[in-house]
């Protein structure tokens, strides 16, 4: 027997069954090509030397984790298509005389040319559309085009490692299958799953349960913190419930319609109900596949590009000035502006820009334990206590925030005014030290502290009298320092903030005059009290400098969604096209037998797209759930990071799912005349 047998038989069978081959490859294409790209830019030269490239780099190698992950669970998913379309021809094999052996060095072949094909044409996808990629990777974040072409060896070779052990590792599960069937059992394989499955009520229970609890979950949670705690039981409770229903609740459903005379007597309901019903235990996978796909693509593409939108909304309400300077005491000093105010017209002038629009204010700042309207801020005193509970509390004299917003307001000893930073105070008072204060009012217009707009949890600012505001600052000193406590200790920061002209190159310079000046005051006034450590720490922030660091985070992620959805987009096009060929060819032989018995073509066709419709659209209306009961849930986690425009993040997802619902529709017109011309085929 000639030594080329094997492996010409092997390339006339890829020829053969090119119908389901061809998209196998060319996902295989894809995807080697968007692993190369991904990471290549998560290790490159390039994305390291951007500002904000350490963000960038380290959402690249999280994206390269992901397509990692999804190559090795979507390839082995979609080569199970593939061999099951296989079998029965693998099986003829075998029966007219290929021994098992020889089968096993043909399929050998046909992996290794899908091997060496998909990795040479993906690597050349990669390598010639990476800088595509990454020319929208700069363009998303604002930076400028780089000239220049760069292969990364080190991408290349980690591509070759992953996909080669892939491709080994199906061919591995190929043999293991063929040698452990017969050849009748290797015949049947496309009929496998025609036996009908049995409503499983524990299944369904568990899966209405688990999605329930999902729900619950993403419904009731009611602060950044908790949504964060919570979100990925939700996404886990949500899937497990998703796969139960559509595996077994599906079932029941079918079963339920098939009960219904009036309804399952009819041609086309006859047909859908009763095909559907049949290979429902195969048929429900691939179903829930594409409405976990079809959620991660919602989710990422609508949650990401609403970050995107609104990096100018978060920088914003997080610095309120271009540039602030933030001062924490150890020591009791008479603080004011002044200092400040010396510091940046220097700073300005040497820059030829001049200061406006100043603002400043002592503050105390410091965690409590919220339980009711009291705040317990000795918190390593309390062994117990629910991380949503944790509270940033900040305590500014009245003297500022009438100097700026409201001379006309005077506070008595136990009253104060409270500023919401994320969520709504809503008590009347305010416990603190076995103190009560009454809230008297919420103030509407403040600019809040920087570092207090940028917390993860929730923020209140409270404004109190003069005496007050010392009585709070010794308690806090006292706690702070324990046994080392002495009167001259503080626990006092100062905000000191100012704009100047908005530009870039302004900003960074009177920045870095600004840092050079007070450093050189705060080494003054260090000798002037004969103390080293009345300073403890100062922070200058240049809201420009925020706005490039946000923008590199916020536009990463953007991108991250686009690509990550694109290659989520690709599977579940795949899915849908291999679950319709699959459900064609099983299909054709029965819609054969009801031509036969007097079915017209019309009245086939009618019937096919009956089910193509509830195939298809039933992930997308569940999708489209899912996604309505995560938006409270997605909301809340992204006001950790400042992102409270609700309503544009409702805008966001209402035209992301729509776009994906055009899409969709697209997609489901192709492979419904696949369908239909499979199933009609004489």
């Amino acid at each position: 027997m000639s030594k080329l047998l094997y492996p010409k038989l092997a390339l006339s069978n890829i020829k053969k069954n090119a119908k389901v081959y061809v998209p196998y490859i060319l996902t295989c294409i894809l995807t080697i090509g968007m692993y190369y790209i991904i990471n290549s830019l998560a290790f490159s030269e390039t994305t390291r030397t951007l500002r904000g490239g350490d963000y960038i780099q380290v959402l690249m190698a999280l994206g390269t984790f992901v397509v990692a992950l999804f190559a090795i669970i979507f390839l082995f998913y979609t080569n199970s298509f593939l061999m099951k379309r296989r079998k029965k021809e693998i099986g003829l094999y075998n029966i007219l005389g290929m021994e098992k052996k020889h089968i096993s060095i043909m399929i050998f072949f046909e992996t290794l040319y899908v091997a060496l094909i998909s990795l040479g044409l993906g690597l050349l996808f990669g390598i010639l559309f990476h800088k595509l990629v990454l020319l929208l990777l700069l363009r998303i974040v604002s930076f400028d085009v780089q000239f220049g072409f760069e292969i990364l060896p080190s991408a290349v070779a980690e591509t070759i490692i992953l996909f080669s052990i892939i491709f080994l590792a199906t061919l591995i599960n190929n043999l293991r299958q063929i040698h452990l069937s017969s050849p009748v059992e290797l015949l049947r394989g496309g009929q496998v799953g025609e036996k009908e499955p049995k409503s499983n009520w524990l299944i369904t229970l568990i899966g209405a349960l688990s999605l329930g609890g999902g729900y619950f979950l993403a419904m009731n949670a009611n602060d950044g913190m908790t949504s964060f705690l919570v979100f990925f039981p939700a996404v886990i409770l949500v899937i497990i419930g998703t796969y139960c229903l559509f595996v077994s609740g599906s079932v029941t459903i079918l079963k339920a319609l098939r009960n219904n005379k009036r309804f399952y007597y009819k041609p086309n309901h006859f047909i859908s109900v009763s095909g559907m019903i049949y290979r429902m235990k195969q048929n429900a996978v691939g179903l829930a596949n594409i409405c976990i796909l079809s959620t991660m693509v919602l989710v990422m593409i609508s949650s990401t590009s609403w970050l995107y939108s609104g990096v100018d909304e978060t920088v914003n309400q997080r610095y309120p000035r271009e540039i602030v300077t933030e001062t924490t005491f150890y020591q009791k000093t008479e603080v004011d502006a002044a200092p400040f105010q010396e510091a940046a017209q220097l700073a300005a002038q040497k820059a030829n820009t001049e200061v406006s629009n100043e603002l400043y204010y002592e503050y105390i700042a410091g965690g409590g334990l919220r339980q009711g309207n009291n705040f317990i801020v000795d918190a390593s005193s309390v062994q117990n206590y629910n991380q949503s509970d944790v509270k940033m509390l900040y305590f500014m004299p009245i003297s500022y925030y009438s100097m700026f917003y409201d001379d006309t307001v005077s506070l008595k000893d136990d009253e104060v005014l409270v500023y919401s930073v994320q969520h709504e105070y809503n008590g009347s008072t305010l416990g603190i030290f076995n103190r009560i204060y009454n809230v008297v009012g919420t103030i509407e217009q403040f600019d809040p502290i920087g570092s207090s707009a940028a917390n993860m949890v929730d923020s209140y600012i409270f404004v109190m009298n003069e005496e007050q505001f010392d009585w709070i600052d010794e308690q806090w000193t006292r706690l702070n320092y324990a046994d080392d406590y002495t009167p001259e200790m503080t626990s006092v920061s100062f905000m000191y903030g100012y704009d100047v002209e908005d530009d870039y190159d302004i900003t960074a310079a009177v920045t870095h005059n600004m840092n050079e000046i007070m450093t050189n005051e705060i080494t003054a006034w260090n000798e002037e009290t004969q103390e080293t450590d009345t300073i403890a720490w100062i922070n200058f922030v240049n809201r420009n400098y925020e706005f490039v660091d946000m923008q590199s985070m916020f536009g990463g992620f953007f991108f991250l969604g686009i690509f990550l959805g694109s290659l989520f987009v690709m599977a579940t096009v795949l899915i849908m096209y291999y679950k319709q060929i699959s459900e064609g060819y099983e299909d054709r032989e029965r819609f054969r037998i009801m031509q036969n018995v007097g079915m017209s073509r019309q009245e086939v066709k009618k019937a096919v797209h009956s089910q193509v419709l509830a195939v298809f659209f039933l992930p997308l209306i569940v999708a489209g759930i899912h996604i309505c009961f995560a938006f409270n849930l997605i909301r809340l986690l992204f006001s950790l990071v400042s992102m409270t425009n609700a309503a544009r993040f409702m805008m966001s997802t209402v035209i992301t799912f729509l776009a994906f619902a055009f899409f969709y529709i697209v997609v489901y017109l192709l492979t419904a005349r696949v369908y239909e011309k499979l199933v009609s085929e004489k």
